[in-house]
């Protein structure tokens, strides 16, 4: 298939009960909503799916104005004003955890109580096994933000 615009041509024509019809002029068909396919004859009554009526625009033209489009790039040259949201400012980074602070859990094979419990669940306390002799504040156990 291919495209050939005297296939999209149609001529319009009022009928006599205020009905539109569409027809082909090269193919003489109608334009119908249905599945009958027919060829417009002058004085015949044409498919209903093929009659349409035509409705008066009552909306004003005033409304079909349009805005200019806003241009929705930025310009490095923007002021700030421009971004209440500080959408264009640098953002916080993350840093990583030192390397001193990954610290092997104790393996079970140990058969000490720290090893059956690493994490202190059962003795009812947490364990910090990330602490690696930092302290606290040395090892978080989240990314630091600067």
């Amino acid at each position: 298939h291919y495209f050939d615009p005297e296939n999209c041509r149609f001529q319009h024509q009022t009928l006599e009960n205020g009905y539109d019809v569409y027809h082909s002029p090269q193919y003489h068909f109608l334009v119908s909503l249905g599945r009958a396919k027919r060829a417009f004859l002058p004085g015949m009554n044409p498919p209903p799916y093929s009659q349409f009526l035509s409705r008066r625009n009552e909306i004003p033209l005033i409304h079909f104005n349009t805005p200019i489009p806003r241009r929705h790039t930025r310009s490095a040259e923007d002021d700030s004003e421009r971004d209440p949201l500080n959408v264009l400012k640098p953002r916080a980074r993350m840093t990583p955890a030192p390397a001193s602070c990954s610290q092997e859990l104790p393996s079970a094979e140990d058969n000490s109580p720290m090893a059956s419990d690493p994490l202190g669940v059962v003795r009812g306390g947490r364990v910090n096994t990330h602490a690696g002799g930092m302290g606290p504040e040395g090892c978080r156990p989240f990314a630091k933000f600067i």
